[in-house]
């Protein structure tokens, strides 16, 4: 039989109902068709197998014939049906034999589908124009992963190149890389800046910046368990910092330098009571308002050295006055007569002592 078509291969969109798929062009056997699925958004091609995914009818009607699928092809799916006889020549023409008339049809129609199989090749491969005349090499260069390839600068061959799609996506994704990094730094900045010094709240979750913990920020001043350096340091004086009993540097050395001026006075004040009726070291002991010369008072210097006749307190005397009194009676005694007598003396001096003799 003649074959008056070029065509060698169809396709059709699936719907996801449709089954059926005829194509018009002759086949002799179903081993000379293959059946191609493609996913349009990412073009994956699978070729199906006979009997497990479709089955074939009409092999050497001139008309064409059917290629049913077991499941419909989907929408977003095409389906390929290609004529793809094997390029070899089987028939063996014997001498003297008669004349196989339809058997070297049949061969001229497997050489007429084959040229047509190349022809259909060819018009789907990478070729020059009709019309060039520039003589390049059209061999590719061995294949690299990631490399495409462009025509030398002499344009004489082809030459392997950097993926110009690579190198802009890499420069994208560097780009966006970059861009994050920037928002990272400008996020790390500002969160920097309030650490340094935000005084108007915490600067992340419950931590203070620097300055509020310097001189004071919401959420530090007055707060307790915190306060700021300044406050700890310059608070005045009875003024809590973070809560009950929690005063300042200031508060401290003010508390302090009044002791100190206590002890002061406790020690060297000579011009009245340190405090309600307590009077200082020196006062007891050298005199002072209120110690000397005072009921019941005195100084340990009025007690020891006051003249004699003389009352340190108003009524009691000093050591000097006793002691002048203890000598005035060892001086008398010391002149004293002795007499022994059997009676009584008529007369006689203080301090004389006499014995009576019976």
């Amino acid at each position: 039989m003649t074959i008056s078509s070029t065509v060698n291969r169809v396709s059709y969109s699936g719907n996801g109902s449709t089954t059926a798929f005829s194509f018009g062009y002759l086949f002799f056997s179903n081993a000379d068709l293959k059946v191609i699925l493609v996913v349009n958004s990412t073009g994956a091609e699978t070729t199906k197998t006979i009997t497990t995914h479709y089955t074939i009818t009409g092999a050497g009607d001139a008309s064409g014939g059917t290629v049913t699928m077991g499941t419909a092809p989907a929408s977003g799916e095409t389906l390929v049906i290609i004529r793809e006889v094997n390029l070899t020549q089987g028939l063996d023409l014997v001498e003297n034999d008669a004349f196989p008339s339809d058997l070297v049809e049949q061969e001229l129609d497997e050489l007429t589908m084959m040229s047509q199989q190349i022809n259909t090749e060819v018009d789907r491969s990478f070729k020059l124009s009709d019309g060039d005349t520039s003589g390049v090499d059209t061999t590719l260069p061995t294949p690299v992963a990631l490399k495409t390839f462009r025509w030398n600068a002499g344009l004489t061959a082809l030459e392997e190149a950097n993926d110009p799609g690579a190198a802009e996506t890499a420069a994208a994704a560097s780009a966006v890389t970059a861009s994050t990094k920037a928002d990272e730094s400008a996020a790390s900045a500002v969160l920097a800046a309030a650490y340094a010094v935000k005084v108007d709240g915490a600067a992340s979750g419950s931590d203070h910046s620097s300055k509020a913990w310097a001189i004071g920020g919401t959420g530090i001043t007055d707060t307790s368990s915190k306060g700021a350096a300044k406050e700890w340091a310059s608070n005045p004086e009875d003024d809590t910092v973070a809560g009950a009993g929690t005063f300042s540097a200031l508060h401290y050395s003010a508390k302090a330098t009044v002791q100190a001026t206590l002890a002061t006075n406790y020690a060297t004040k000579v011009d009245g009571a340190v405090t309600g009726s307590d009077f200082s070291s020196k006062a007891w002991a050298i005199g002072g308002t209120d110690v000397t010369s005072t009921a019941s008072r005195g100084a340990a210097k009025e007690w020891a050295t006051t003249v004699e006749d003389t009352t340190v307190d108003g009524t009691g005397y000093s050591a000097l006055h006793h002691s002048a009194k203890a000598a005035a009676r060892a001086t008398a005694a010391l002149a004293a007569k002795i007499t022994v007598s059997t009676s009584s003396p008529s007369g006689g001096s203080d301090g004389d002592i006499w014995y009576k003799v019976t």
